[in-house]
């Protein structure tokens, strides 16, 4: 099955927010976010691609997936970064190749300097997934101050 990956448009906001609440309820994040915060996210998308894009992935013509990205540029490594965000594939089409496919296109598309992203200690499939394609860890401990 060939993969078409898309970037989001404007008429895919229902289908983005039903990903992201889909996303937030799975095993990749310890728990919710505000569901508000959803349409600020869908909103900074659709008004410019400086920071923030999000690619929608289709199997025969049916919306299976989506990955969120963020770009900087990184100190560390002198050079681009592209931040997977968020990576969610529907449950009946994981085990595809979509996301290794996603993983490549990550590398051709962009050609960052380094590719990051986040991943939950006991998300065992997704680990196996990155290290086969390449990826390794990052012995940083994050932290973060929220507005209040």
């Amino acid at each position: 099955m060939p993969l078409n990956i898309r970037k989001l448009q404007e008429n895919d906001k229902e289908l983005f927010l039903s990903f992201l609440n889909s996303f937030y309820h799975s095993e990749a994040v310890l728990h919710p976010t505000d569901s508000e915060l959803h349409l600020n996210i869908f909103n900074e998308i659709i008004r410019s691609d400086i920071y923030l894009l999000c690619y929608i992935f289709e199997l025969e013509g049916e919306a299976v997936g989506y990955a969120l990205l963020s770009k900087c540029f990184c100190p560390e490594v002198g050079g681009s970064i592209i931040w997977i965000e968020q990576l969610y594939i529907n449950e009946a089409h994981r085990g595809k190749g979509v996301a290794g496919e996603f993983l490549s296109f990550i590398e051709k598309e962009f050609g960052p300097d380094r590719i990051r992203l986040e991943v939950e200690e006991d998300n065992e499939k997704a680990i196996s997934l990155y290290k086969k394609n390449g990826y390794s860890f990052l012995p940083y401990l994050q932290m973060v101050k929220d507005k209040e």
